[in-house]
């Protein structure tokens, strides 16, 4: 082989060598690290970012609770306004054991008017109306209303008490100044339930919802039943547009 050739053949090599040894000495000072947000599955991560010496990734691909649709709202003739929402709980691996809401209740010139705020818990891919009748602002005042959530534990699925409970022999009459929706809950688990709520929910003859209201049961016994009545100010509007017979009611 020619002299040339050999210097040649030699120089590749050395030229090559040298690439690999400074490739090594910029990964080794000058490269960063892995980390949990360089957007690369490394470091043993089951997921990019999550798993291995990462957080889990059912917690890094958590969703916050959200509103189904709009807070709806409901009045009377007096004035009085009533707010319905409607959330839900979209992971199917962790109940929110606890959280806070936030309603915002906002005039036609977009400023918040009232707030109001309440707590409560939501098990995994579940969903829960919520009822708030307390509202200060009248009716003509109010033009949107929007639901924020903060302060969410979160538990696997399974960890935090789950109620199972049934509502049956619905009945709505019409009693002097009222509406009232009677029933009878029964706690259908093992354990005996505290604080429930009963959401009661008018709808007319269009299928369209007119009204809600709420009560609570204090102390439920396990696998008893219990009845109930909810009582609703009977106005002018809601007695002729109300379907008796369509009413729904749902236990938390």
């Amino acid at each position: 082989m020619k002299r040339t050739s050999k210097k040649m053949i030699y120089g590749v090599f050395y030229i090559a060598l040298l690439g690999f040894l400074g490739m090594g000495i910029y990964n080794g000072i000058f490269a960063s690290a892995p980390t949990c947000f360089d957007g690369k599955l490394n470091q043993h991560e089951t997921g990019v970012d999550c798993g291995g010496e990462c957080e889990p990734c059912y917690l890094k691909n958590l969703e916050s609770i959200k509103t189904m649709g709009s807070p709806e709202i409901f009045s009377l003739d007096s004035g009085r306004a009533v707010i319905l929402s409607k959330i839900v709980n979209p992971n199917s691996a962790q109940d929110a054991a606890s959280f806070s809401y936030t309603l915002n209740i906002y005039n036609s010139s977009g400023d918040i008017i009232e707030k109001a705020y309440g707590a409560d818990s939501l098990p995994a891919s579940r969903t829960k109306y919520i009822v708030e009748s307390g509202i200060r602002a009248p009716l003509y005042d109010i033009t949107r209303v929007d639901m924020t959530f903060s302060n969410i534990t979160w538990n696997p699925r399974g960890a935090s008490l789950q109620e199972n409970l049934t509502v049956s022999r619905i009945v709505t009459t019409l009693e002097g100044s009222q509406i009232a929706i009677s029933g009878e809950v029964k706690n259908e688990s093992a354990i005996s339930l505290r604080d429930i709520k009963l959401v009661g929910i008018l709808f007319n003859t269009f299928g369209q919802k007119i009204f809600a209201s709420q009560t609570l049961v204090s102390t439920l016994g396990s696998f008893k039943s219990i009845p109930f009545v909810m009582r609703i100010p009977r106005d002018s509007h809601t007695e002729s547009n109300v379907d008796l017979a369509a009413t729904q009611v749902f236990a938390y």
